[in-house]
């Protein structure tokens, strides 16, 4: 029987360096087309992206193709659950949570 852990989640300033990372990086060509494609595409404005707390982070994933991990930009959006309703997901996952 493998136990699942949870990861932790990101602390506010990791949070907030997200969010700079998306939409006040403007030469971060990663930042600029997932802008595009969160505003253009899905048609979010930048103040809903902001008020939501939607960043951008550089995540490893393992590579397809090598024996590695690679990076991947991948769009970031805050966990926003009640304390007792993560320790009820927690709880299905037989973790324990305080």
């Amino acid at each position: 029987n493998v136990r699942q852990h949870s990861l932790p989640m990101p602390n506010e300033r990791l949070a907030a360096t997200y969010i700079s990372n998306l939409l006040d990086n403007n030469t971060y060509n990663a930042a600029a087309a997932a802008q595009e494609y969160l505003t253009s595409v899905r048609g979010i404005d930048k103040s809903t992206l902001r008020k939501y707390g939607v960043g951008l982070a550089t995540y490893k994933f393992p590579s397809s193709t090598e024996n590695r991990y690679v990076d991947a930009e991948c769009v970031t959006f805050p966990w926003i659950m009640r304390a007792s309703e993560v320790g009820e997901q927690e709880a299905l996952l037989g973790n324990d949570f305080p």
